[in-house]
């Protein structure tokens, strides 16, 4: 008579029987974990869309410089072209003056013609124009900044003959205002236009193409 085999036991070890419990993160930590990269994602984002709002925004700024010192110049030429109608008939060019009334009319129609509020100022024979542009914002407005504005400022003389100054001395004067240190090329504008015209810029409107070499962005 053979004695009955054992039966075959199944030892479960301590280790084996609490590893779950061992390796399961505490659910207070996984909250922890969500809510720290929450945090990050809102801080990213609000982080990025800044940096879009300066780059977008900031080149409406640039531009809205750049019109604004095109007005002005042009609303100061037209107002020092002004002159008093006696003064053309003295014969003698250091006699010719402004007409105040005249000088302004000519320089706020410019400012009218442009959509561009500004001050005219005139002292003697000089007509200063000071030009405010305003563009509405289109990301930082996210962040209570509405619009921004470009300001710019231009003066026109009266001159005539040899009361010109040394043409150049005024290409010189030129120059130094650049900030490559020198006047653009009718090539490099006609780059600038031929661009404008091609079908590579077919999805360029209602922009300013400024092409003053950084002029009026300093």
């Amino acid at each position: 008579m053979t004695a009955p085999e054992p039966s075959s036991t199944r030892r479960v070890t301590p280790a084996l029987a609490t590893g779950w419990s061992q390796r399961r993160p505490a659910a207070g930590r996984e909250d922890g974990d969500r809510g720290s990269i929450g945090l990050l994602l809102a801080l990213l984002t609000v982080g990025l869309m800044a940096m879009a709002g300066l780059v977008v925004d900031g080149g409406a700024a640039l531009a809205a410089r750049g019109r604004a010192a095109d007005v002005s110049q042009q609303a100061a030429r037209a107002g020092a072209d002004a002159l008093l109608p006696a003064s053309l008939r003295t014969g003698t060019p250091d006699r010719l003056s402004v007409d105040p009334t005249a000088a302004s009319a000519a320089a706020q129609q410019v400012l009218d013609a442009g959509g561009v509020t500004g001050q005219v100022t005139i002292a003697g024979d000089t007509v200063t124009v000071h030009t405010h542009v305003t563009r509405r914002t289109a990301l930082l407005s996210a962040v209570g900044i509405d619009d921004v504005t470009g300001s710019a400022s231009a003066t026109a003389t009266v001159l005539f003959g040899a009361d010109a100054p040394d043409p150049e001395a005024a290409r010189r004067a030129m120059d130094a205002r650049q900030l490559d240190g020198r006047m653009g090329s009718p090539e490099e504008v006609a780059a600038g236009i031929a661009f404008l015209c091609s079908p590579q810029a077919r999805f360029v409107n209602g922009s300013a193409f400024v092409m003053d070499g950084g002029m009026t962005a300093v």
